[in-house]
């Protein structure tokens, strides 16, 4: 059964892909920001990775990937499980080095938090 953070993900999910033709047809670029103290910009929309990236729907998320940097797209949140898959996408589409990758860090302990850190850095090259 889903439950209602299932259903809420599965949802806007659904909406953002029933916009994705129209907004692709206009081939229109996200707008970006700059970033204080620097001459590079972000764009103001990023992708999540909650429901986007897991294993079971590669295909799909290599699509999503292909349309978000078609637009100009740059940030992908990599927390979570399924950054391994978010990686290995963007590693297959040439894309690592056009993408801001954000992540968060739970561990409670220094070695732990290092060997985070070592993993997503091995999503990044």
């Amino acid at each position: 059964m889903t439950n209602r953070r299932e259903f809420l993900g599965y949802s806007g999910a659904t909406a953002f892909a029933a916009a994705m033709p129209a907004f692709a047809a206009d081939k229109k670029k996200i707008p970006g920001r700059l970033i204080p103290g620097t001459n590079e910009s972000l764009p103001v929309i990023g992708l999540g990775n909650s429901g986007s990236f897991r294993e079971a729907d590669l295909s799909n998320a290599a699509d999503l990937l292909d349309i978000f940097l078609q637009h100009g797209g740059g940030y992908v949140d990599v927390g979570g499980v399924s950054r391994m898959s978010v990686g290995s996408i963007a590693k297959s589409r040439n894309a690592a080095d056009k993408l801001f990758f954000g992540n968060y860090l739970e561990p409670n302990s220094g070695d732990a938090i290092r060997s985070e850190v070592a993993t997503v850095k091995i999503i990044c090259e």
